[in-house]
């Protein structure tokens, strides 16, 4: 029998050949124990054919699958944990090679519950859990900063990459290979260093001002010293009741504390536009306030050594500031401090420090000067060029007023030619002051137009500590 003959042979006795199960999909999901990576699969395999460890010193996860085929995709796991994913063919060329999942972790994984991976088999899909190496984040107070879910973008530098497994993907090469230090545990205390007990209440301070210079030098004792400039985030401080809600204190409590921190010229405060913005795309829509390893994954994405996070609440006639220091680089938690307020005291301060910015604002302001309402809201280009445009007509428009009232005078009080000449000229300079005033109205006009219909209605605040009482 020839080689042929036997080939088809063989292939006739074997049979058609089943297809390769395929990763079909990868989700995660986070919880104060573990996280959960759930792969779904088009068949069912055997526990043999899965394996799953951490490698690279607690950087790095890498699930296989032997026999299973993928293409190579990114993924968008929402974990503030992870930094980035990516599923791709095993390396072997021959049978049965398989798939690989590779999930790299913003910061080291413990190595407590690196060494506990566990896999489960339910049907055709593969859990690996993954254990913290705490029960969860330390937190303040469930009353002052409710825990929010512990989902979250990747870091700020990657670009938006797609949750489906599509076709179009960036090059693994594309994203930077940058890997977390060695030991470091993720967001939440370290599980050696219990977190610190909060500060007993105390009476208010004589006066607001007195008490947030105390709440002022508290949190200062907590923040980390480098050789270099420490760069500290101050995260929106939240109000957890309606009271503190209505009145806007958390907002006037937050813009106070960072009034202290920029009269220290020994640091570096991220500026709260970057805050605004980093935090919109790590919440994601989302309105639940921040847990403390979720503010300390913020500083970190912040670039900040430091984060100060924290709450306000209204009881009775105390308003109580609650704020805590977190070292954005091990989530620990190394400062809580709490002062309270005399309710009515601290009302007054908040009221008198907030400035509402809206139509009627960007109206009087422009009427009075045209082009300060442009350069207050932020367009100082287009403030400027009304300005000046402004002025200069309206400048031509006077002194050409005032030269044709001179030469009315002349050509009243003269006789003969020379009157006559000067009332030419007197004709000539008031018309020309006519069309720049007129065009100097027209100039006034648009300035207003535009502060209207440009205005988007903001609320600032400028902490007034050196005359509150």
């Amino acid at each position: 029998m020839t080689r042929v003959s036997l080939l088809v042979a063989m292939a006739v006795t074997a049979g058609p050949v089943a297809a390769a199960p395929r990763l079909q999909d990868v989700a995660v999901a986070a919880d104060a124990a573990a996280l959960t990576f759930t792969l779904s699969l088009t068949q069912a395999i055997a526990r043999d054919a899965v394996s799953a460890e951490v490698v690279d010193h607690g950087a790095l996860l890498v699930v296989r699958l032997d026999g299973v085929s993928v293409s190579r995709r990114w993924l968008s796991l929402a974990d503030p944990a992870i930094r980035r994913s990516l599923v791709r063919p095993a390396r072997e060329r021959t049978p049965p090679a398989g798939a690989v999942l590779r999930v790299r972790f913003a910061r080291a994984w413990p190595a407590a519950g690196a060494a506990r991976v566990g896999i489960t088999l339910d049907g055709p899909r593969v859990v690996v859990r993954l254990p913290r190496a705490t029960d969860g984040p330390t937190r303040l107070e469930p009353a002052l900063v409710p825990v929010a879910p512990a989902l979250g973008p990747p870091a700020a530098e990657e670009p938006p990459i797609d949750t489906s497994l599509s076709e179009a993907s960036p090059p693994e090469e594309s994203l930077p290979q940058t890997s977390p230090s060695e030991g470091s545990p993720p967001n939440g205390s370290s599980p050696e260093e219990p977190p610190l007990e909060a500060s007993p209440p105390r009476e208010p301070a004589a006066s607001v001002a007195a008490g947030l210079d105390r709440l002022d030098r508290a949190l200062h004792a907590g923040l980390r010293r480098n050789a270099d400039l420490p760069r500290v985030a101050l995260l929106p401080l939240d109000a957890v009741d309606d009271a503190a809600r209505a009145e806007d204190l958390a907002a006037a409590a937050t813009a106070a504390l960072a009034y202290h921190l920029d009269r220290r010229p020994q640091l570096f405060r991220v500026p709260d536009a970057a805050v605004r913005a980093t935090r919109a795309r790590y919440l994601r829509g989302r309105t639940e306030s921040l847990s403390l390893s979720e503010a300390a994954t913020l500083g970190a994405l912040l670039g900040a050594d430091t984060v100060i996070a924290g709450a306000v609440a209204a009881t009775g006639d105390t308003v109580e500031v609650r704020a805590v220091v977190l070292d954005a680089s091990t989530g620990r938690l190394t400062m809580e401090t709490r002062e309270p307020f005399a309710r009515d005291a601290f009302v007054a301060f908040a009221a008198d420090a907030r400035s509402d910015d809206g139509y009627a604002d960007a109206a009087w302001r422009s009427a009075l000067v045209p082009g300060w309402a442009q350069v207050r809201r932020g367009d100082t280009a287009r403030g400027a060029a009304l300005l000046t445009l402004f002025g200069g007509v309206l400048a031509v428009g006077v002194t050409s007023a005032l030269l044709g009232r001179d030469a009315e005078q002349d050509y009243r009080g003269g006789a003969g030619r020379a009157s006559l000449d000067r009332r030419a000229d007197a004709d000539a300079h008031y018309d020309r002051a006519t069309g720049f005033l007129v065009a100097a109205g027209v100039v006034w006009s648009a300035a207003m137009i535009d502060a209207l219909t440009g205005c988007t209605p903001t609320t600032t605040w400028q902490p007034h500590l050196e005359r509150t009482p």
